[in-house]
């Protein structure tokens, strides 16, 4: 009490002091002046000595009250500056008020919490937003009045979430604020995440469920703890029936024990052999093949706790693997020993070849592989284009999607040319396009054909020159009956006539002389008609007389008289202009034409129309009787047909026999009006 009094020592001093001085100063003064008799002069000495020792007492104890409190006060700016140290650097606001809520002391964290500069002694709540008042001052009170510590959450207009925490101190409270936004955010964001984490486990089961992959669970016991739908559908187990029971008493067989027990060994130590192939059994007892992946999982120590195992049927695979493996060799046997050669180009080059497309060239099996088109071509090719800027274009148009078939010439080893016929079809392998490439070496069926063309020739030009001497003999035939056969029946004709004319009238009664002559006049008249007849079709001099309308109208105007068939003729009234030689053509093929029909149409109605379409001379014959199959277009022995044809051929043209619409043929043949010179004709 005396010690935290300083005051009280003091008077203390003094009373004691005093009071022995009052009892003691005469005893003291006279045995120190012993020769002093004076009174006055005693009592000045003894007041003045009072004075000087009460000073001297009052100063010594003053002045050490005073070094006293100094240290104490040193003592407590140390310890504030410590306090301070330790407190400002914290984020939290920290205000110490005193009983009035005047602010003895505060952090530096105060001014993000106040409207103005903190000082201290001024109110707390001058400091402090409207919001933050309301809510804190009633707890501050609660907590000076009763001396209980308080705490308070409450959101800031900045919408930062404060948490308070009052606390009664001997002269008043401790406001301790602290911003709790981040660790509501965290908060909010953990238990976010374990709603996601929660959220993915279920997806995660729910994706593990009905997967069509097998998932298997065992413990460090190698003993079953979970199977999902797939894996029991799979073994014919359900996941209960296997819990806690060891795969070699279920789905291992025996034999492969062992090779398990090796593999799993591996599991335990960390190893991650993940993918495996074993044969399993179903719960039936049926055998699979099964591709395992699995999956050793470790705890922080690195020790062995589960194997995660996914597990595929693929009994069906391997054997369709095997299957497709076989049918591979096959093909390969079948493309190695294939006569056409068979090739792949990718990005220009050969990237595969079978021997058959080496031997044309003179190559071994590999040596084409590597190499482009034109690099075993000539520099251009039979139409001139050069041979790499048209294998290029070739090789486009193929990737664009098409297929094709062309002839391309080729250099040997040796440098002989080798025409092969080449077929392209882009084919896709392993996601990336290729060419197939087949290969045909056509050299000797080109030498074949250009001979049977060249045959082919010879035989038109011998054709045409049969033609023109049949045409010249028919000329003949026909001039030598119209001129020497006519009119010697013309004259036999006036003599029968004077005959008949010259016999007595007596002969004439008797019936049977007459009607023989008679007859014979009427012979004569049949003979020379048909003499006439013939002479027109040997030779029909019309056509240099009225042109090949007029020819072909008369000719179906007789072969109507003759027939009793319909004619419809679509012939222009104007002589068509038709050089004489397709004039000759277009009569012959159009009465070889009527010959057909009479002979194996069963027709009741002809259609003849010749018209001058974009310079060709177009005649159609039609019929309307029982039509013509393909079988009679490709008889051999079709000579009428062959021969309408050929005719057409011979000067630039053609004749197409076809079936028509609703029941009939049409020959229908087109011939140019100015053909060039034919080549088969002999000079």
């Amino acid at each position: 009490m005396l010690r935290e009094r300083p005051e009280i020592r003091i008077a203390l001093a003094f009373v004691l002091f005093s009071s022995a001085w009052i009892l003691f100063s005469d005893s003291i003064m006279f045995s120190v002046f012993p020769d002093l008799k004076d009174a006055q002069i005693v009592g000045t000495l003894k007041g003045l000595a009072f004075v000087i020792a009460t000073s001297v007492i009052l100063f010594i104890l003053i002045r050490r009250e005073q070094s006293a409190q100094r240290r104490k006060q040193e003592e407590i700016h140390a310890l504030n500056r410590l306090l301070q140290s330790v407190l400002d650097p914290i984020e939290d606001v920290l205000f110490v008020i005193d009983a009035s809520h005047r602010i003895r002391y505060h952090t530096k964290g105060a001014l993000s919490v106040a409207d103005a500069e903190v000082r201290d002694g001024e109110p707390l709540w001058d400091l402090l937003a409207p919001h933050t008042t309301e809510t804190l001052r009633p707890v501050v009170e609660r907590v000076v009045a009763t001396g209980r510590e308080e705490t308070q959450e409450f959101e800031e207009a900045d919408r930062r979430l404060i948490h308070a925490r009052v606390y009664a101190i001997p002269t008043g409270a401790c406001v301790l604020l602290h911003d709790v936004s981040a660790r509501k955010a965290a908060d909010d964001e953990r238990h976010r995440m374990e709603l996601e984490r929660e959220e993915l486990l279920m997806r995660l089961q729910m994706h593990i469920d009905r997967m069509p992959i097998g998932y298997m669970v065992t413990d460090r016991d190698f003993r079953f703890v979970y199977l999902n739908p797939a894996a029991e559908r799979m073994f014919g187990y359900s996941s209960a029936e296997l819990r806690g029971k060891s795969p070699y008493e279920t789905i291992v067989p025996e034999e492969a024990r062992t090779a398990v027990e090796q593999i799993r060994r591996e599991w335990e130590r960390g190893s991650l052999s993940a993918h495996t192939t074993s044969v399993n059994r179903t719960r039936k007892g049926r055998r699979l093949i099964c591709d395992w992946f699995n999956t050793p999982v470790l705890n922080k120590e690195g020790e062995f706790v589960q194997l995660i195992s996914m597990v595929q049927d693929v009994t069906e695979m391997t054997r369709m693997i095997d299957a497709l493996r076989l049918s591979e060799n096959r093909y390969r046997t079948l493309i190695d020993r294939a006569n056409d050669g068979v090739l792949t180009i990718h990005d220009g080059v050969f990237s595969s070849s079978n021997p058959s497309a080496g031997r044309m060239l003179g190559y071994g099996e590999e040596e084409l592989v590597g190499k482009r088109p034109a690099d075993i071509s000539p520099a251009f090719q039979a139409e001139g284009a050069p041979s790499f800027t048209l294998a290029q274009e070739y090789m486009q148009y193929a990737l664009d999607g098409n297929s094709l078939v062309f002839e391309w010439i080729h250099l040997a080893r040796s440098g002989r040319e080798v025409v092969i016929e080449v077929s392209l079809s882009p084919v896709e392998q392993a996601g990336e396009l290729f060419l197939l490439c087949l290969w045909r070496d056509v050299t000797q069926r080109r030498q074949y054909e250009n001979d049977l063309l060249e045959s082919r020739s010879r035989l038109r030009a011998l054709a045409a020159r049969l033609d023109e001497v049949r045409e010249e003999e028919r000329v003949r035939l026909s001039r030598e009956i119209h001129d020497g056969l006519g009119q010697s029946l013309t004259g036999l004709k006036i003599d029968v006539s004077l005959l008949k004319r010259a016999m007595p009238r007596e002969a004439g009664e008797q019936g049977n002389v007459m009607e023989v002559v008679a007859s014979m006049e009427h012979i004569l008249d049949d003979t020379i008609a048909q003499t006439r007849q013939l002479a027109r079709q040997l030779r029909p001099g019309m056509l240099d007389e009225v042109g090949i309308s007029e020819a072909i109208r008369q000719y179906m105007n007789e072969f109507r008289q003759r027939s009793g068939m319909r004619v419809v003729l679509e012939l222009s009234r104007e002589e068509i202009p038709v050089p004489p030689r397709q004039q000759l053509a277009l009569y012959r093929i159009a009465q070889e034409a009527i010959t057909n029909i009479v002979r194996h149409a069963d027709a009741e109605r002809v259609e003849v129309q010749l018209d001058i379409v974009a310079g060709m001379a177009m005649l159609e014959v039609r019929d309307d009787g029982r039509g013509i199959v393909s079988e009679d277009l490709a008889k051999t022995d079709s000579l009428g047909i062959v021969g309408m044809s050929e005719r057409a051929e011979l000067l630039g043209g053609f004749c197409r026999i076809l079936p028509r619409d609703g029941g009939g043929t049409v020959v229908h043949v087109e011939l140019p009006l100015e053909p060039e010179q034919d080549s088969t004709q002999s000079p």
